[in-house]
């Protein structure tokens, strides 16, 4: 269920990045009539915060809606995100972190390389699309499992940030659990079912666990 959902996230980051309107305002380096053809996406996906457009150097161009104040100009070249997804020039899903416009709170993107469609075997960066979506969402599709009294499901990045668990307000406070066993062995890609000690009920239980493929994060059923 998770790797489809994320995949879904991506795809429309996707359908965002390839609008021919798009393509071209940012290959012109016009970067509000490139963001003004996705008018309306955060409010027909109230999941979505915020959209931005960056330059192939990591400045942001434009934003939708208009963070206050204006962070026009920043730059997040340090991002993991926009290493990523410039080094690859494929979208990229991020971890949960911190964003950098107020209100603070913490948020996971998808990211997507904006370029030309005749651009060849070597294909030119224009500019990057990215998503900053509310983790308020993966709340929604735990609830929808039922797996028992006193049991739980909980969710981890590709860095072992925690993005959803019951116990836990992630959209204000980063839950790093990294050091748990069955997270390292899911950021390697492993997958089982063990006893494990958990850190938020400070309790051992019978944990099974999978990752998630393409995107390093996991899933814990305990």
């Amino acid at each position: 269920i998770v790797h489809e959902k994320l995949d879904n996230l991506v795809y429309l980051g996707l359908s965002f990045a390839t609008r021919p309107r798009v393509v071209e305002h940012a290959a012109r380096g016009e970067w509000e009539p490139a963001i003004r053809v996705l008018d309306g996406v955060p409010e027909i996906f109230p999941f979505i915060e915020r959209v931005l457009l960056f330059d192939p150097a990591g400045i942001i161009r434009s934003d939708l809606p208009r963070a206050v104040p204006s962070v026009i100009g920043q730059s997040r070249a340090d991002r993991d995100w926009y290493k990523e997804t410039r080094r690859r020039k494929a979208p990229y899903l991020s971890g949960i972190f911190p964003r950098g416009s107020d209100p603070k709170k913490n948020t996971v993107t998808v990211s997507v390389p904006v370029m030309p469609a005749d651009s060849g075997q070597k294909p030119e960066l224009t500019a990057i699309l990215l998503l900053q979506l509310d983790p308020a969402i993966f709340p929604d599709w735990v609830r929808r499992i039922d797996i028992g009294p006193g049991s739980l499901i909980y969710i981890v990045d590709q860095f072992g940030h925690i993005v959803f668990h019951p116990g836990l307000d992630v959209r204000q406070k980063t839950a790093d659990f990294s050091t748990v066993g069955i997270v390292r062995r899911l950021m390697a890609g492993k997958g089982g079912v063990e006893q494990n000690f958990n850190p938020v009920e400070n309790q051992e239980r019978l944990a099974a666990y999978e990752p998630v493929p393409q995107y390093g994060w996991g899933v814990v059923v305990t």
